[in-house]
């Protein structure tokens, strides 16, 4: 799904409008030796006594997730790379303050762009992304297929087993009473249909693995 994603780069101007101010940043703690991958190194969570800062500034960031993505006229979706880039930058800090957008909100692309944030935190390995699961189950009936197709990218890298079973239950439910037609370049079967085979993929190699391993 993401080579298909139109999320454009933090230096360049947002689909012909002004780029945005820079956005709040998470402090950076030293690094006394080279990352040993190019992922950005963890930052560290903030003293106690800023933590209710640190929280705020992240909540008025979660609060623009959906305000200036769009659906272009050819079906390709474009969010708000440089937002998303600086909440996962947070680590930690964000799923907790995400999960209360995603358990609450009714707005489409605030949706789409929660759960695209929600798969970059979980592609990243942020450690406490699976919280995030207990605010997505609510969308598992949902008929847009938008909707479908993000939450099909966040549990493909999600990669935990209890997700397989909501998602096969979409596959099916969207074969017997298809969803309304919406202009996309993306297949909401095929998209989800992608995430079960890669989960039993990885379900199938890690038994194979467990069998292979010497007593």
């Amino acid at each position: 799904m993401n080579a298909r994603l139109s999320t454009p780069a933090s230096t360049s101007p947002l689909w012909g409008r002004a780029a945005s101010p820079a956005l709040p940043q998470p402090a950076q703690a030293p690094v006394s030796a080279p990352a040993q991958s190019p992922m950005q190194a963890p930052v560290q969570q903030p003293p106690s006594q800023q933590q209710a800062a640190w929280t705020l500034q992240l909540q008025g960031l979660v609060s623009q997730l959906g305000a200036q993505a769009t659906v272009g006229m050819d079906g390709n979706v474009h969010l708000n790379g440089p937002l998303i880039d600086t909440l996962v930058n947070y680590r930690e800090a964000t799923p907790p303050v995400l999960y209360n957008t995603l358990a609450n909100t009714y707005n489409l692309m605030t949706l789409v762009e929660g759960l695209y944030t929600a798969q970059r935190l979980a592609e990243t390995r942020v450690s406490n992304v699976e919280m995030l699961y207990g605010a997505t189950q609510r969308l598992h009936s949902h008929p847009h297929p938008l909707v479908q197709i993000y939450l099909a990218g966040f549990y493909r890298a999600l990669n935990a087993p209890h997700t397989l079973g909501p998602l096969l239950s979409m596959l099916v439910k969207n074969a017997v009473m298809p969803g309304p037609p919406v202009p996309s370049a993306f297949d909401p079967q095929e998209e989800i249909g992608g995430a079960i085979l890669d989960l039993i993929a990885r379900k199938s190699a890690s038994e194979t693995l467990r069998l292979l391993r010497p007593n």
